[in-house]
């Protein structure tokens, strides 16, 4: 079953473009990426989970620990 979808820009762009996209090289990577944003994808991580377990950090944690690393690391010495 096919989920409806806004059309990008890009899309609009090659639709009126396919013979350029031929020769130009920015069109030519928006065509080959196309079908990232026309289709709805499901990314589903059990297999991971499965195999390292659920080790998710809370976001305030990340950015806590992240920065308390770069004050660290990357602190001005004067």
């Amino acid at each position: 079953m096919k989920i409806p979808c806004q059309t990008t820009g890009a899309s609009l762009i090659l639709s009126d473009n396919k013979m350029l996209a031929l020769v130009h090289p920015y069109l030519r990577e928006i065509k080959e990426m196309l079908y990232e944003f026309e289709e709805s994808y499901i990314v589903d991580h059990s297999n991971f989970v499965e195999t390292f377990g659920n080790h998710a950090t809370a976001h305030r944690e990340a950015i806590r620990q992240t920065i308390a690393w770069y004050r660290e690391h990357l602190a001005v010495k004067v």
